[in-house]
Parts: structure tokens; C-alpha cells; sequence
């Protein structure tokens, strides 16, 4: 998950820990914040996610995922919702070329054009 911020499904979907990984790519200070209320919380997690930290405008997704148990031979979904809008243009568009080099074979990208007129916000990407 791009942007995962406080995303609970790896905690609370134990019916899925056998046949998903989640890997959880955000800013390193917002992933502390996490881990911190998580262990407040005092509960035990179905699992936990793989904390991948990455900051968008400066960090490789690549190098990133690279650095953790994110085994690119295998077929992976990649979510990016709700965080469109803060990353630049050159920051959306360098973390899906990125996505692109590590994905499996036969995934692969669409990233639409800007319709005139209309805000950054808007704008979407596919990955497939």
C-alpha cells in the first residue's frame, strides 16, 4: 500500500495472512506513529505489515521495497488511494516508473493525462 498512513488491513484480517502479504510504504515519521499506537493499543494484530519507509519526493520505491521482504518475482497488487494529491507530479510520476521496474512480468502501467482544466487532485492512475 502507497501511502498506507494508518491502514489496518494486515491487523485486522486474519482470514487472509496466509495468501497476502501487505507491504506498507509511507513517510518514516508517520510509520512510527503506527507502530506506536499499535503497540498502545495492547492488542495482538492478525499480522503486521512490512514497514517500508519511503518519502515520495525524495526516496526510490524501488531502493525501498528492495531493502525489505518484497519479493519482486511474485504477482502484487499495488493500492495508491487517498494520497494522490499530496506528492508532486514528479513524485507520482517517478514512484510508477519505479513500480514499473521492480514489478512482475506482464504488470503494467497506464498514468492518464491531466484533462485541461482540471486540478491535480483529479488526476488517476492505473496499475495492472
Amino acid at each position: 500500500m502507497l501511502g498506507a498512513g494508518f491502514d489496518t488491513l494486515a491487523l485486522r484480517r486474519a482470514d487472509l495472512v496466509d495468501r497476502l502479504r501487505v507491504f506498507g510504504l509511507d513517510h518514516p515519521d508517520v510509520q512510527q506513529l503506527k507502530r506506536e499506537r499499535i503497540d498502545a493499543a495492547g492488542a495482538t494484530p492478525a499480522s503486521l505489515p512490512g514497514f517500508v519507509p519511503v518519502d515520495f519526493e525524495v526516496s526510490n520505491l524501488a531502493d525501498g521495497l528492495a531493502a525489505s521482504a518484497f519479493d519482486p518475482r511474485r504477482r502484487a497488487l499495488f493500492s495508491w488511494l487517498n494520497t494522490l494529491p499530496y506528492p508532486t507530479p514528479d513524485g507520482v510520476a517517478s514512484t510508477l516508473d519505479s513500480l514499473l521496474e521492480l514489478a512482475a512480468p506482464g504488470v503494467g502501467a497506464r498514468r492518464p493525462r491531466r484533462p485541461r482544466g482540471k486540478s491535480r487532485q483529479s488526476m488517476s492512475a492505473r496499475v495492472w
